[in-house]
């Protein structure tokens, strides 16, 4: 409750920052400009950034994750070319979204609306839900993936392999891009089903013509 508290009036006190994650290219293309994922903190008094596995429980519990989403939305849109040192050269930033935001029938809209008054192009912008987003109501978040896709914005499905029939989703969610599930990446060198399943999920994702990203990878060897 204290958390759910703080966050409530962490936009009004500017509480929020956007961090980002490089995504980076086994085999780069030259002049091709960097892809990130934008991630979300909260600065305490302190100064010092939260991570959000300390403050996204309380949002998820009294429902403040639609909130948290549209600020994360509103906020990279509207300083899109400041979210990277490449500034306008960024080639594609990847905003994650709460199964809560997703059910919401007005974020779609509400997201062109804001790329259109910022003058982003869409084909910069990817929309990630997890896998058990994609569960929960797989109709749904078809026609909220579709309704993007169809602006030119990019769609991905996150922690790929941890559902019972994960490579069902690819057959009726309109994605571009599947990253697999982090577990999967960090045991691959020591247990051969990992390696197995990171092979399958590469594999198939190449043939239906994905992107793939692999999660967690933490040294040289991986």
């Amino acid at each position: 409750m204290e958390w759910a508290n703080r966050l409530r009036w962490a936009i009004d006190e500017k509480r929020l920052v956007l961090v980002y994650q490089e995504l980076i290219a086994l085999s780069p293309r030259p002049g091709a400009g960097p892809r990130v994922e934008l991630l979300l903190r909260f600065r305490d008094d302190s100064g010092a950034l939260v991570l959000p596995g300390v403050f996204m429980p309380a949002a998820e519990r009294y429902s403040l994750m639609p909130m948290l989403d549209r600020w994360v939305v509103e906020t990279a849109l509207a300083h899109f070319d400041q979210l990277h040192p490449a500034g306008a050269n960024l080639r594609l930033a990847t905003i994650n979204l709460s199964g809560a935001s997703v059910e919401d029938d007005a974020l779609a809209d509400l997201i062109i609306a804001l790329l259109k008054k910022h003058g982003v192009a869409p084909s910069r912008v990817c929309f990630e839900i997890t896998e058990t987003v994609a569960v929960r109501n797989l109709s749904r978040v078809a026609r909220f993936m579709e309704q993007l896709r169809q602006v030119g914005c990019k769609t991905a499905l996150d922690d790929f392999g941890v559902g019972m029939s994960s490579f069902a989703y690819l057959k009726n969610l309109p994605i571009d891009i599947i990253k697999i599930d982090g577990s999967f990446i960090r045991d691959m060198l020591t247990d051969p089903v990992s390696h197995a399943i990171v092979r399958a999920v590469a594999d198939i994702g190449q043939r239906l013509g994905l992107e793939v990203v692999a999660e967690w990878v933490a040294d040289e060897e991986t």
